[in-house]
């Protein structure tokens, strides 16, 4: 056998404005999380980069981009879309670098 609790809504007004609130709170939160998804992606073109004597992923990065991003988050891109780890890069090496609208190509 089953027991269900009985609640008893007091204050109506209280109750409705819960609710509402509930309800645009949550369409809020559904609104922004996909603007924000679509904000964060950018058209991604690639340019491939032989890696020279002397290049570090540094340079690089501050060849192609122009302050427009904070250049460690552009390391770190770079990085990760050619699964380099702790920078290490040798000459000989290519690698592609995402370049953006904004981007010196």
């Amino acid at each position: 056998m089953i027991l269900f609790n009985k609640y008893k809504v007091v204050n109506m007004f209280r109750f409705k404005t819960f609710i509402i609130l509930t309800l645009v709170l949550i369409s809020l939160v559904t609104v922004f999380n996909f603007d924000v998804f679509s904000i964060n992606k950018e058209s991604h073109q690639y340019v491939e980069i032989l890696v020279t004597k002397g290049d570090t992923i540094w340079d690089i990065a501050q060849e192609y981009y122009n302050g427009s991003k904070d250049i460690r988050r552009i390391i770190h891109d770079i990085s990760n879309i050619n699964g380099i780890e702790g920078a290490m890069i040798q000459p000989g090496d290519k690698i592609l670098v995402p370049v953006t609208d904004k981007s010196k190509k």
